[in-house]
C-alpha cells in the first residue's frame, strides 16, 4: 500500500529500506521500528435528516471499532483510514481521502456529501500515528446512515 509517512527515502530507495529494516531487527527485533508512521485521516461525520443546511435535524455519526483491531478495540470512534498519496507521489488530498473512506466503509456516494473541513493534525500516543482531523456533512436521513 502506498501511504504518506515522514520518510520518503525509505519508500523510494530499496537498499536504504533494507538497511533500515535490518537495523530495526538488530536493535529491537522489529523490522518496522525505524519507519515513519503513516498519516491517517479521521473525520467527524455530521448528518442532516432534513433539508441541506437545516441544522434543526442535525446529528453526529460515531462508529464502534471492531474487536479485531490492534488499537482501541470496541471503542467508539470517528470514521477514518490511512491516507494514500497520488501516483506521482507528490501530494495528499485530505478531502478526497475523506470521500474515499466514507464510500468504502459506508457506501456513501459523493452526491450525499458536503465539503470536508480540515481542523488540524494530532498524533496518537500509543501508535504514534499522525491523524489529520476533519469534519464533513452527510445529507442522508439518520436511520439510513445507521443501517449502513
Amino acid at each position: 500500500m502506498d501511504f504518506a509517512g515522514t520518510n520518503i527515502r525509505a519508500i523510494e530507495n530499496s537498499e536504504f529500506r533494507s538497511r533500515l529494516m535490518q537495523a530495526g531487527v538488530e536493535d529491537y527485533a522489529d523490522p518496522n521500528r525505524y519507519f515513519a508512521s503513516p498519516l491517517a485521516v479521521c473525520s467527524v461525520v455530521y448528518g442532516y435528516s432534513g433539508e441541506r443546511g437545516d441544522s434543526s435535524q442535525a446529528y453526529a455519526l460515531i462508529l464502534k471499532r471492531s474487536n479485531q483491531v490492534a488499537l482501541y478495540p470496541k471503542v467508539h470512534h470517528v470514521n477514518g483510514g490511512l491516507a494514500d498519496i497520488d501516483k506521482e507521489r507528490t501530494k495528499i488530498d485530505i478531502g478526497l481521502q475523506v470521500y474515499k473512506e466514507l464510500h468504502e466503509e459506508l457506501g456513501i456516494d459523493n452526491e450525499h456529501l458536503g465539503n470536508p473541513t480540515f481542523h488540524g493534525i494530532i498524533r496518537q500516543i500509543p501508535s504514534r500515528i499522525p491523524e489529520a482531523i476533519g469534519s464533513i456533512p452527510v445529507y442522508l436521513p439518520q436511520q439510513e446512515l445507521e443501517q449502513r
